[in-house]
């Protein structure tokens, strides 16, 4: 399947053959014409453009939907130079994001850390997503269809400092004395507020369930979906806590909620 060029989006004669339209935005030597290729070859129905910034892709979509049966922007991927002006066009509730699944892609973790831990707010509240670009094809390609498919993604590491700042301990506990087994037991007001904003719903009423002892198969029956889905939701709160394990999630939920 070949890319598509701007002057046929543009034009919109290639509009009805378009299921899913993902704009990359940002760097080349983040969003290689190879990655394109290969988005567009491994997921269906897909075709790809890539434009330097945000005013570009404007420019192209504007003109797209001056013409009837002009195509509908899926996805949008933009690297960590263009992730601000991202996160002030949703503030702004920019028509043209309306309805479409945003996702910061990156390179460098610790530049992609940095910026969440800054906006840690504002990407839960929109829903933003974070792509390692340097993973293998398959891991993501992966990952680029479970946020299609509607996933809030944000991989553990980008999340770590937020989830386990460190906390000081009190100046009259001596120092002899055992440390806690794990951070969870320590969440500040501020760790709590992003715990509670990174949760749906949904991946909410999960976590509770699970953290008052109730399996899989019970969790599904109560809240009428399957037990499948169920796993899939407690990966989702695991990872969005930053934690390791079931348990671990249920600790901090015990620690930063009020029941």
């Amino acid at each position: 399947m070949e890319s598509l060029s701007l002057s046929e989006v543009s034009s919109g004669h290639t509009a009805e053959a378009l299921n899913r339209l993902i704009f990359f935005i940002g760097s080349s030597s983040v969003f290689s014409p190879v990655t394109l290729r290969t988005v567009e070859t491994e997921i269906d129905h897909t075709q790809t453009l890539h434009v330097p910034d945000f005013q570009v892709l404007n420019l192209v979509m504007s003109a797209a939907r001056s013409v009837a049966y002009g195509p509908e922007l899926f996805m949008v991927v933009c690297d960590l130079h263009n992730a601000k002006d991202l996160l002030d066009r949703t503030k702004h509730a920019d028509p043209l994001l309306a309805g479409c699944k945003l996702v910061i892609g990156f390179e460098d973790t610790d530049a992609a850390q940095s910026f969440f831990e800054m906006y840690t707010q504002d990407i839960f509240a929109r829903h933003i997503c974070f792509l390692p670009m340097n993973l293998n094809v398959c891991a993501f390609l992966g990952l680029l269809t479970v946020i299609g498919s509607g996933a809030h993604y944000i991989p553990p590491e980008i999340t770590a400092k937020v989830a386990h700042k460190p906390v000081k301990a009190p100046e009259n506990v001596s120092h002899n004395a055992t440390e806690p087994a794990h951070s969870l037991a320590l969440s500040t007001p501020e760790q709590t507020a992003a715990i509670q904003a990174a949760l749906t719903p949904r991946e909410s009423e999960v976590l509770s369930l699970a953290a008052k002892g109730r399996p899989n198969k019970v969790i599904a029956r109560d809240l009428k979906i399957s037990e499948h889905t169920v796993k899939l939701h407690m990966h989702r709160v695991i990872s969005k806590l930053g934690v390791s394990n079931r348990t671990e999630a249920a600790a901090r939920f015990h620690h930063s909620y009020d029941e």
